[in-house]
């Protein structure tokens, strides 16, 4: 790590959260959109983009978990301490954009094509057995 090794090597939630909102972030960017950031952290979204029509977009942003070659993440809790929360997040945000450390892509995911747990977006093809590619929410269709 050169001359200055990092301060800890551990990182919080909160720690996690911002890095994945960078993240983020700088993808969207990339591609063009305008973010903005809210202020004061009292939404249920994280982000808000523009589009190239001057539309706004509600975002939340997520870190995706491998899984046997999906990436899957969170859409219908919330930790808060040691209780979870249940709720989903189909009136609070248009999109979830999610951050997968193992493929180091961003997918831009609408939320009414997720449920009110888990999504998973498949990124290696399945075994033989598997023949129906419409059964299957793949990456690539989301990727930025």
């Amino acid at each position: 790590m050169g001359m200055f090794p990092p301060k800890r090597t551990v990182q919080t939630w909160s720690e996690v959260g911002k890095q994945v909102e960078t993240f983020i972030t700088a993808r969207l960017m990339e591609v063009g959109y305008t973010v903005l950031i809210p202020v004061d952290g009292t939404q249920r979204y994280d982000l808000v983009i523009e589009d190239a029509n001057g539309q706004f977009w509600r975002v939340q942003c997520k870190k995706a978990k491998w899984r046997e070659g999906s990436v899957c993440f969170a859409v219908g809790k919330r930790m808060w301490g040691s209780m979870k929360e249940a709720y989903n997040y189909h009136d609070s945000v248009d999109y979830f954009a999610v951050y997968s450390p193992d493929t180091k892509k961003v997918y831009l995911v609408p939320v009414s094509i997720v449920g009110t747990n888990t999504c998973q977006l498949r990124v290696e093809p399945l075994s033989p057995q598997y023949r129906s590619r419409d059964r299957f929410r793949w990456a690539q269709d989301y990727e930025l």
